[in-house]
C-alpha cells in the first residue's frame, strides 16, 4: 500500500533550472491517481512561493501545500510547542537569523520575532551572517534560549565553489554558547514528520525518494517511511551498498521509480 510520496527537490526533482527527466511526467501520474505528495527542502532562505513558481516551469503539477521547506516545518515545530506552554506564558519569543523565507514563516505564526527575553533562537541561512548576530544568539541561550538550526548542512555548492550552509553557522553559536541545537532538516526526522502530519498518512506507507545518502534516505528512516535513492544526483550505487543508513529501493531514473510506485500501489 502507497498512502504518500516526499521528494527532495536538487537532485531529485531538479538540478539547478532543469527538470530531472521525467520527473515531471511521474509526479503527474501520482496526481491522477489521487497520491498525495510534497517536496521537502532543507533550504529555509527560499520562499514557498519561489519554489512553487521553479516547479510550475517545469511542469511539475504544484501547489503551496505541496511545498514544505525547513522554514515552515520550523514554525509548525515552533507553534506545537507554543501551545503546550501556552499554559505558562501569554506569547512565545523568537530571536531569529536567517533570510526571508524563515522570517515570512515565522511571521505567519503567532510567535513574536524580537531581539530579547526569548524562548528561541532560530537559526537559518543567512548570507549577512555576522560577529554581532552571533553574540547576540549566545546571550540569549545563556539566558536560557533553546537554540533551533533549520537544517546541519554545513555547505552548498554555488559558483564560487562550496559556501558555507546553516551548519557552519550554528556551530559557531553552539561552541559560543556550550550548547547544542536541536535540528529541523534533514536527516533529522522532523520535517518529514510535520509533512506526514499535514497529509495525516503512515509513515510506513509513505515512500521517501531522494539523491543523498547522507541526508534524505536517514531522514526517512529516522520518520519511519520507506526509502528509495535515486542515481541522478550526488550519490552512487556503489555508496548506497555500503551506506549506514541504506536506502530499501535505489532506482536510476524516474522508470524504475514508477515501477517501484507500482508495486507499492499492489502491496
Amino acid at each position: 500500500m502507497l498512502e504518500a510520496v516526499l521528494f527532495d527537490l536538487d537532485g531529485t526533482v531538479y538540478r539547478g533550472t532543469e527538470e530531472v527527466p521525467g520527473a515531471a511526467d511521474a509526479i503527474s501520474m501520482l496526481a491522477r491517481r489521487g497520491i498525495p505528495y510534497r517536496f521537502v527542502t532543507n533550504r529555509s532562505s527560499r520562499t514557498q512561493d519561489t519554489i512553487l513558481r521553479h516547479l510550475q516551469s517545469l511542469g511539475v503539477p504544484c501547489e503551496l501545500e505541496h511545498v514544505m521547506t525547513t522554514a515552515q516545518a520550523t514554525a509548525r515545530y515552533l507553534c506545537s510547542q507554543a501551545k503546550e506552554l501556552a499554559r505558562e506564558q501569554n506569547s512565545m519569543r523568537a530571536y531569529v537569523i536567517g533570510e526571508e523565507g524563515l522570517r515570512l514563516a515565522l511571521g505567519e505564526t503567532d510567535i513574536v520575532l524580537a531581539e530579547d527575553k526569548v524562548d528561541w533562537v532560530v537559526v537559518g541561512y543567512d548570507a549577512d551572517f555576522s560577529y554581532e548576530k552571533m553574540e547576540r544568539a549566545c546571550l540569549l541561550i545563556r539566558e536560557g534560549a533553546q537554540l533551533i538550526g533549520t537544517n546541519p548542512d554545513p555547505f552548498f555548492h554555488t559558483d564560487k565553489g562550496l559556501s558555507p550552509e546553516t551548519g557552519a553557522m550554528v556551530a559557531a553559536i553552539e561552541a559560543g554558547s556550550e550548547c547544542k541545537a536541536l535540528y529541523v532538516g534533514k536527516p533529522q526526522p522532523l520535517l518529514l514528520q510535520v509533512c506526514l502530519d499535514q497529509m495525516n498518512v503512515r509513515a510506513e506507507h509513505t515512500l521517501m525518494i531522494g539523491d543523498n545518502l547522507y541526508t534524505d534516505i536517514p531522514a526517512g528512516a529516522s520518520a519511519g517511511t520507506k526509502t528509495a535513492l535515486i542515481l541522478t544526483g550526488v550519490c552512487t550505487e556503489e555508496e548506497a551498498q555500503s551506506a549506514p543508513t541504506p536506502p530499501d529501493y535505489i532506482v536510476a531514473d524516474y522508470d524504475a521509480f514508477n515501477r517501484v510506485v507500482e508495486e507499492l500501489c499492489q502491496a
